[in-house]
């Protein structure tokens, strides 16, 4: 459910009262000074107008994690799809923008509650093992430490001989990432978003971006509210 207030106060004294009285008579007042747009096929859009301009205010963005959007608008809560008419008042000049922030979202369902994750670049999956990558210094062999391990011991498996010393005999110069489904090794796992809403899988270099702002009435947009023809 979504919820919003023209006043809040947690004075609840014959003061407070005062208080909101006189705040909501402000905006009611300016509120009458605005024609009928309640029969006009631009009726929501009028409305975001209208509400910036009766109380003096920015349409600010705010984190709302409860929505697949994970973004909301509370002062204008409850007008549908709010995105996109805030961005054609901003197209037709009506508003201006200011950045609030850029959200990946879901190409199958739209949904900006992704999980961001470390994976495999062949099948996908995020069941990832780390594993140091052991250097033999007289040989050259690179390889995971595990193809060195033999009990306790490190043996080369090129040319046998026991790695004893570490910065003499061998060092760790990196670490691989080695899949537990497919067994694919890689030395930089790829990056993927899995939706929490639809459980879609979007790669991490063809995944879709929004733009969210905060805005301003303009001019132009005062006139369109207050002298609607």
């Amino acid at each position: 459910p979504w919820q919003r207030a023209d006043f809040e106060t947690a004075n609840l004294s014959a003061d407070g009262f005062i208080q909101a009285s006189t705040a909501l008579g402000d905006i009611s007042l300016q509120m009458s000074t605005l024609p009928d747009y309640s029969s006009s096929p631009d009726y929501a859009s009028l409305s975001i107008l209208a509400t910036a301009y009766t109380r003096n205010t920015k349409i600010t963005a705010s984190w709302a994690p409860q929505t697949p959007e994970m973004v909301s608008y509370t002062a204008i809560a409850g007008i549908a799809d709010a995105y996109s008419l805030l961005e054609d008042l901003a197209n037709n000049g009506l508003l201006t923008r200011s950045p609030f922030d850029r959200l990946h979202n879901c190409d199958q369902c739209g949904s900006s509650r992704l999980n961001v994750r470390e994976e495999c670049h062949k099948c996908s999956s995020s069941n990832l093992r780390d594993q140091s990558i052991v250097h033999h210094y007289t040989c050259g062999t690179q390889l995971p430490q595990e193809q060195f391990e033999d009990g306790r011991k490190l043996i080369c498996p090129k040319c046998r001989q026991q790695l004893k010393s570490y910065g003499v005999d061998y060092d760790k110069p990196g670490v691989l990432h080695q899949c537990g489904e497919c067994a694919d090794i890689c030395s930089e796992p790829a990056i993927g978003f899995v939706c929490a809403d639809c459980s879609n899988h979007i790669p991490g270099d063809i995944v879709n971006t929004r733009q969210w702002y905060h805005y301003t009435l303009t001019t132009e947009g005062i006139n369109a509210v207050t002298s609607l023809s």
